[in-house]
C-alpha cells in the first residue's frame, strides 16, 4: 500500500477544529503537532507578557498577543510564542479573523528543547522573509535574550545579552526588560 501525503491551504486550516491542549502549525501544507511548553518556557512567556503589555498598554502602542496563529502565505500558518501589532495595523484587521505575518511587527519565540532549530533557523528565515520587522529569541536554558532587526530581507543582530543583564530592544527602545526576572527561580 503507498501512503500519499495530502497537503491542505492556510484556509482550510484556520477551519480545523482543534481539541484543547494541542499545538498546531502548518508547515509547507502539512499539519505539525508540537508538545505543550514546560514551565520554563510559560514562565518566560507570563512574565515578558507582564513587561511588554504594560508598557505597551500605558504608551497606547498597539496590543500583544501569545499563541496566535498567523498566516505565512497559501501553505503556512505559525504560532509564535509572543507576537506585536501596532495600533495602526489593529485598525486595519478584522478581530475574528486570523492574524497574518503582513500584520506584525515583533516576534517572540522561546526556545524549548525541542524548538532550537526550528527557531533559530526555519522560522529566522520564514519571519525574515515575511518582512516582520523585529525578532527577539528568548532561551530560558543558557538564559540568553537576542534581538534581530530587519535588513533587507534578513535579519542583524541588534542585541545579545545574558543572565541578569537589563536589556532595550527595539521596537521598545525606552523599555528595560530585567533579564534576571524572566528566570526560573528568580
Amino acid at each position: 500500500m503507498k501512503t500519499q501525503i495530502v497537503k491542505i491551504s492556510a484556509e482550510q486550516f484556520h477551519h480545523i477544529e482543534v481539541p484543547g491542549g494541542i499545538r498546531l502549525e502548518l508547515v509547507d501544507g502539512e499539519l505539525v503537532v508540537s508538545p505543550s511548553p514546560r514551565l520554563h518556557h510559560s514562565r518566560v512567556v507570563a512574565k515578558l507578557m507582564t513587561f511588554l503589555g504594560a508598557y505597551i498598554e500605558a504608551h497606547d502602542l498597539g496590543e500583544v498577543f501569545t499563541e496566535q496563529d498567523t498566516t505565512f502565505g497559501l501553505l503556512n500558518v505559525r504560532r509564535p510564542d509572543m507576537m506585536f501589532i501596532t495600533k495602526e495595523q489593529l485598525a486595519k484587521m478584522d478581530p475574528d479573523g486570523p492574524a497574518s505575518s503582513a500584520d506584525v511587527e515583533l516576534m517572540v519565540e522561546v526556545l524549548s528543547p525541542s524548538s532550537g532549530r526550528t527557531d533559530r533557523e526555519i522560522k529566522f528565515r520564514q519571519y525574515a522573509e515575511a518582512g516582520i520587522r523585529y525578532y527577539w529569541i528568548i532561551d530560558p536554558q543558557h538564559q540568553t535574550f537576542e534581538a534581530y532587526g530587519l535588513a533587507g530581507k534578513s535579519y542583524r543582530s541588534q542585541l545579545k545579552a545574558s543572565g541578569d543583564a537589563m536589556v532595550r530592544a527595539k521596537p521598545f527602545p525606552d523599555l528595560s526588560i530585567p533579564l534576571q526576572k524572566l528566570w526560573w527561580g528568580s
